[in-house]
């Protein structure tokens, strides 16, 4: 009688057996990674399922079994997604009034600064300007003079930010 000689897959860690001596008889052996009984079939005998059983005889859901550490990597990421996800919905939801629209608002700040600059530039057009300035420097001087009043004054009335403007 002549012995087949097989390289068997083990079902739980996947590695494999190599030169297996496989008699006429079912017989059983073990991986040689895990330890896990692999069993043989009866060469020649007609068997309804050809396929290896494992020992621990625990039906097969077809998924690879995870580490407990990675499970536990797995949940905890989980949660953190889930948590990070419910805190930039409440915090969009909370944002403000809600009803006003962004481009509107904007336009309501713009038309707001430019009002509070155009105050700004005619209080600053009749400002007193000190006597004695030679023609040459006159000029020069009549414009730092307006942009240190106009920046002055911008300050005050906080034109910068005209959501939060209080005129003095």
């Amino acid at each position: 009688m002549s012995v087949a000689v097989v390289t068997i897959t083990c079902p739980k860690c996947g590695g494999d057996v190599k030169n297996v001596e496989v008699t006429g008889s079912a017989q059983k052996i073990p991986c040689t990674y895990c330890g896990t009984d692999l069993h043989l079939p009866q060469i020649g005998a007609r068997q309804e399922d050809a396929t290896l059983r494992r020992d621990d005889a625990a039906p097969q859901s077809g998924r690879a079994e995870a580490a407990p550490g990675a499970m536990v990597v797995t949940s905890v990421v989980t949660l953190l997604v889930v948590a990070l996800g419910l805190a930039f919905a409440f915090a969009f939801a909370s944002g403000g009034d809600s009803s006003e629209d962004p481009l509107a608002e904007s336009q309501r700040r713009e038309a707001a600064q430019s009002k509070c600059e155009d105050a700004c530039r005619s209080a600053c057009q009749g400002a007193p300007r000190p006597a004695g300035r030679s023609p040459e420097v006159e000029a020069s001087m009549r414009r730092a003079d307006q942009t240190v009043c106009e920046t002055k004054c911008r300050s005050e009335r906080n034109c910068w930010d005209p959501g939060s403007a209080r005129p003095r």
